[in-house]
């Protein structure tokens, strides 16, 4: 079994919230800060076909990293019968001290963390009965793991209390310092929605990731 310590987060967080005047829009900003402690993440240790496919992993605990950003978002009805929402969301992310065994990851970005997420989608509903919805959802391009870029890495020796070398820490040169090879490309996702509502019943169709993304 591997061991590892409780993370802990102080979260910083504040909102405006506004409408118009007519009541038909609603305005909603966010800024957020959180800072952690012993951030709780998993670490790859082994890998698999053509040795870069991951298939054992372990818990570790990065000493200390940081979040912040902001969130944007309106929604209202254009129209009596045709509803709006967008929203755009920036966030960033940095490990502010982080040492494992054989690395040094500080100032590189969380995994699996897109800086930029935005979505914009309608809803028209018919006096009929019958709608259509849509949304389009953008997701920017993340790191996919938290390991350190070749290029800019230096082996480091590791010594014990007596001095003698024990080891080697895998040492970035520069901040940020993720593999370009871990990065994932950004996407856009975009669903579509059709149905009619009765009284009591309704029914719907879907159709998700139109785009094949």
């Amino acid at each position: 079994f591997t061991e590892f310590d409780p993370e802990y987060t102080w979260n910083y967080e504040g909102s405006i919230r506004s409408s118009t005047e007519d009541g038909r829009f609603n305005i909603a900003a966010n800024v957020f800060l959180t800072d952690w402690e012993d951030q709780i993440l998993s670490q790859i240790t082994d890998f698999g076909r053509d040795n870069w496919i991951p298939i054992d992993q372990i818990p570790v605990n990065a000493g200390s990293s940081r979040l912040y950003g902001m969130e944007v978002s309106i929604d209202g009805a254009l129209t009596d019968q045709l509803n709006m929402f967008a929203s755009v969301g920036y966030v960033k992310t940095e490990f502010t001290e982080f040492e494992t065994a054989t690395a040094e990851l500080s100032g590189n970005e969380f995994n699996k963390a897109s800086p930029l997420t935005a979505s914009l989608g309608r809803d028209w509903r018919f006096g009929n009965g019958f709608s259509v919805s849509g949304d389009i959802n953008l997701r920017g391009r993340f790191f996919s793991v938290i390991d350190n870029d070749p290029v800019l890495s230096v082996f480091v020796p590791v010594r014990n209390t007596a001095g003698d070398i024990i080891g080697q820490r895998d040492t970035c040169t520069q901040s940020p310092c993720n593999d370009p090879r871990t990065r994932v490309g950004s996407s856009v996702v975009a669903n579509l929605k059709a149905g009619y509502i009765a009284t009591q019943w309704s029914a719907h169709v879907f159709a998700r990731n139109l785009l094949d993304r």
